[in-house]
């Protein structure tokens, strides 16, 4: 027997050439279909990935723009911070201001009413003083009543009169 006619003869062989033509007649009517769905589920995990890939983009845009937002309110921060800063130094300085003026007014307020008082309680002791010297010249008038010392001292007081007026007028 020889090789050929042995594999021709061989079941086995025959077996495996069967299995093979089968596996390739399955392998070429199958993978047709089987290739198109892996098409498929490579297209959809494609699509996914971009879709992944839009949305982190987006995300990130997203992201930025609020970092930029924070950005902007910090710097609005601070400009309100640093403008407040200057509007109470401002006031501050005004206030100042205000509180010397309205000081040095009450301080020439007091000062004038000072001086008034000073004047009034000068004329309540000149009154006084004259109210004294009237009662005292009154009881050495009475005294003197018909002396002719007394009609000189009267006499003396009204020439003198209009020269008191005159400095008390200036006074």
């Amino acid at each position: 027997m020889s090789a050929d006619e042995s594999l021709l003869t061989n079941t086995t062989f025959w077996y495996s050439v069967a299995v093979g033509v089968f596996v390739l007649f399955g392998l070429w009517k199958v993978s047709g279909p089987f290739l198109g769905w892996l098409d498929s589920e490579i297209a959809k995990v494609r699509a996914e990935l971009d879709e992944a890939k839009r949305l982190r983009a987006e995300a990130e845009a997203t992201l930025q723009k609020y970092r930029d937002r924070q950005d902007d309110a910090e710097r609005e921060a601070e400009h309100i911070i640093l403008e407040a800063q200057q509007t109470a130094a401002r006031l501050r300085k005004q206030a100042e201001i205000n509180l010397r003026e309205a000081l040095e007014r009450q301080e020439h307020l007091f000062e004038a009413r000072l001086r008034v008082a000073q004047e009034e309680a000068a004329a309540e002791v000149r009154n006084f003083i004259i109210d004294e010297v009237m009662t005292q010249a009154r009881g050495k008038l009475q005294e003197m009543k018909d002396s002719k010392e007394a009609h000189d001292m009267l006499d003396h007081v009204i020439e003198a009169l209009p020269e008191l007026q005159k400095k008390h007028k200036s006074a």
